[in-house]
């Protein structure tokens, strides 16, 4: 197969060079948005001779993710060089896809060349062929093609609330961006097969070719390298459609204004905690725990120790206690692993030992999750338990640890737990926070509130002239007075005044006697203003309207340039006082390392997701509309003290919990 695809190159190279066409390529078969012929896909080069075009080379390389950047942005088209400089690079879904693309093409390769790896011995392939098969199927036919329902049992009630982020790909801020992307990433594609064959042709040099094939050749090579940098262009220009834009319109609203609305335009809610990233909730209701055990059957009954663990899980062929399994093999959750199909393969492991005081733990540096049945009460010997409350503890802490799971692709807020040797270093770090936001911004609260202390008495000279000109009016619009917010604090006084000195009481129908009480009751207002705001008084005397409202007008974008940050300073000042206060996190408290657990983000996050998961596993949790808000108390287990802006922040990595 090999010597006859060779034959035909050489063939279609010299028909090229007798027919002297303007474009080589003009009616090509290859080259007409038509599919590579096999030999084309078989022989294209790992590496490219850097000696025909560097920069095009380049291209194909990053293409592939085979560069020298290191935080890749996942749908924005920049990366960090090693010396820590910004700059462009294919965004990972790109480099995922193209990646994908090679493999699956080498696995097609090594298949129809007859790769004795490929042939089944005694009905069973090697698992690394069975590994490069599925994802071979991942590639071009999504999950549908591989895996089966090995397991029968179910969970009808949904119930994971993951809360993820910029890094799935499902996150709704890319959807737009994602879609664009798309189509550059097939017609890149497409280029990148067409230059790789062009690449693979000259490197048999001119000799071979012959001078005028060998410039064709090289100038197509040229053109493939320009259009791809032109999508590469074109991807950047993408960036308004993402995460830049969702920036600056939560800048512009209120945290639960942005909920609202990008759940309205992008199907999904987009909210931040703390660590001021983007989430969204993964929708839970179709997730499903999948266990060969019926709701209704004795899952631990009485018995030693090896009967628990025989009866908490049957053995099968996909499931054993204590062995190692992939996470898809026990939870369905389509849209999750849509969201981060690499949680696939991520491992489970399921135990049962009492001596063991953390119900589970994730492993990242061996993506492995561990469930323990031994400190869930009340599965201990001797206590029959069904299969839907094991099902239902193994989905509870299974939601946490997948939250710490996708804490770690996503680079948010990490978990910690109770034996950490710097646990300390959590509150320091708080303390230090708060201590340099107080020095940071405690001018902006100064000037804020001089601002608003002015304001107060300026704004009330300003209501002063208001009212004192009204009463000069023989014509009046009744609900300028009555809507006034201080006619609620003195509007009785002065209608028994006025009842008093009139001799009558305000009529709804228009007439002069209402007109002028309407202007006696201005004047009495003006009046009731005056004694209550002497400083305000002397203001209005002093001034005229016209500078009065140029003063509020001033005041008032002082105060408003100052908000944030007042507001920041009287919040860290408040968190500092309540952390320093408190003995909460004192070396005298016996509590102190369970209280610097309980009130890292990481963990109360993924508390808050098993809240919002099974509430009635953890506790009766109503869940709340807006997921920030089940931070509360009363919304999830221990909810942070002093507020979910002033959780911890643990350093590391993750721990058991």
């Amino acid at each position: 197969m090999a010597e006859q695809s060779t034959f035909a190159r050489r063939m279609m190279a010299q028909k090229l060079m007798t027919e002297k066409r303007d474009d080589p390529f003009s009616d090509s078969r290859f080259f007409n948005s038509r599919a590579l012929p096999n030999s084309a896909v078989l022989q294209m080069p790992d590496i490219i001779d850097t000696q025909i075009s560097p920069e095009s080379v380049d291209i194909g390389a990053a293409l592939l993710g085979q560069d020298n950047i290191q935080d890749r942005g996942t749908i924005l088209p920049v990366g960090r060089s090693p010396e820590g400089d910004i700059v462009p690079a294919f965004p990972e879904f790109i480099t995922s896809s193209a990646r994908g693309l090679r493999d699956a093409a080498t696995t097609v390769g090594r298949a129809m060349q007859g790769d004795p790896r490929y042939i089944p011995v005694d009905g069973k392939l090697p698992d690394d062929v069975v590994d490069e098969i599925t994802n071979f199927g991942l590639t071009f036919g999504g999950a549908g093609m591989t895996g089966a329902n090995l397991l029968r049992g179910s969970i009808p009630e949904g119930a994971l609330g993951i809360f993820a982020g910029q890094r799935a790909s499902s996150f709704p801020g890319a959807k737009v961006a994602n879609e664009k992307g798309q189509e550059i990433l097939k017609e890149q594609n497409r280029l990148m097969g067409e230059y790789k064959y062009v690449t693979n042709e000259l490197t048999k040099g001119r000799m071979q070719l012959g001078d005028d094939v060998a410039d064709e050749l090289r100038n197509r090579a040229d053109s493939l390298a320009n259009r791809m940098n032109e999508n590469t262009s074109q991807l950047g220009k993408l960036e308004d459609e993402g995460l830049e834009a969702l920036e600056k319109q939560f800048a512009a609203s209120d945290e639960q204004t942005f909920f609202n609305l990008t759940d309205r335009k992008l199907g999904k809610g987009l909210f931040k905690l703390p660590d001021n990233q983007f989430r969204f909730e993964i929708d839970d209701r179709s997730a499903k725990i999948r266990l060969a055990i019926g709701d209704d059957e004795a899952a631990l009954t009485r018995g030693g120790l090896e009967t628990v663990l025989e009866k908490a899980l049957p053995a099968t062929d996909n499931i054993q206690v204590g062995s190692r399994m992939r996470l898809d093999s026990l939870l369905d959750h389509d849209e999750l692993f849509e969201a981060y199909p690499q949680l696939r393969g991520y491992g489970v492991r399921i135990k049962f030992d009492a001596n063991d005081e953390a119900r589970g733990s994730f492993r990242p540096s061996e993506k492995l999750i561990t469930v323990n049945l031994g400190d869930m009460r009340p599965f201990r010997p001797g206590v029959e338990v069904l299969g839907k409350s094991l099902k239902k503890d193994i989905k509870s802490t299974l939601v946490h640890e997948i939250q710490h799971a996708v804490q770690e692709i996503e680079g948010f807020a990490r978990g910690s737990n109770t034996r950490v040797g710097n646990a300390d270093v959590a509150v320091a770090r708080a303390v230090t926070d708060k201590r340099n936001i107080v020095m940071e911004t405690q001018a902006a609260d100064t000037a804020y509130r001089e601002a608003r202390a002015e304001l107060v008495n300026f704004a009330g000279a300003e209501r002063i002239k208001y009212f004192e000109q009204k009463s000069l009016l023989d014509s009046h619009q009744p609900r300028l007075l009555f809507n006034q917010s201080n006619w609620y604090k003195y509007g009785d006084d002065i209608r028994r005044e006025l009842q008093s000195e009139l001799g009558y009481s305000y009529n709804k129908r228009k007439s002069p006697k209402r007109e002028l009480w309407l202007s006696a009751a201005f004047a009495k207002l003006a009046l009731k203003e005056r004694g209550a705001m002497p400083a305000a008084a002397r203001l209005a005397d002093a001034s005229s309207m016209k500078e009065i409202k140029s003063k509020v007008g001033k005041l008032q974008r002082l105060s408003d340039k100052n908000f944030e940050d007042a507001a920041r300073y009287r919040n860290a000042s408040t968190s500092l006082e309540q952390i320093q206060g408190s003995n909460r996190y004192q070396d005298a408290n016996p509590e102190k390392a369970f209280n610097i657990y309980s009130d890292t983000l990481g963990e109360a996050e993924a508390r808050a997701v098993q809240a919002r998961a099974e509430p009635a596993t953890t506790a009766d949790f109503s869940r709340s509309l807006f997921p920030p808000n089940q931070f509360q108390e009363g919304g999830m287990t221990n909810a942070p003290p002093f507020g979910l802006q002033n959780t911890l922040r643990q350093q590391g990595g993750f721990f058991k919990d």
